[in-house]
């Protein structure tokens, strides 16, 4: 989902029941954002900007914290089962180790034990942090079609 942090007119009590809502729904993630200004849309031409800068941060930064705590409590719900994963390549932090996506999305890193990117391989979770989830192939890689 996408969060706008500082909408103009957006109120202390308007921002805890958007914090009401990130916590009883749990997305899985969230791209969250502060509101800027942008000529020639309805909101620029209509509301002045008043939420001050220094809200708009205190705001955004609680929102991430409070959204990958969820994210990580949801990532560590993963661990022991299998997922299917497209294979996207090396893992840009870990060359040696490689990187795919579930169909929710979920960036998963795996040992790249003879995949190629574009395979679909079955992962089984056996660790998460709070952006990623860690496994090892248990099978191999089924080529898709172009």
């Amino acid at each position: 989902t996408d969060v706008i942090v500082g909408f103009p007119t957006e109120t202390d009590a308007d921002f805890e029941e958007t914090v009401e809502v990130v916590r009883e729904v749990k997305f899985d993630s969230a791209f969250i954002f502060k509101y800027s200004e942008r000529k020639n849309t309805i909101a620029y031409k209509n509301y002045p900007d008043d939420v001050p800068p220094e809200v708009k941060t205190d705001r955004i930064v609680r929102l991430f914290e409070l959204q990958k705590e969820i994210t990580y409590r949801k990532n560590l719900e993963a661990i022991g089962r299998q997922v299917a994963v497209l294979v996207e390549g090396p893992s840009k932090k870990r060359p040696e180790e490689w990187m795919g996506r579930t169909d929710g999305n979920k960036i998963v890193v795996f040992p790249q034990v003879g995949v190629q990117a574009g395979e679909m391989v079955t992962v089984e979770i056996t660790a998460a942090t709070p952006h990623t989830l860690v496994g090892e192939v248990v099978e191999q890689p089924v080529a898709l079609a172009n």
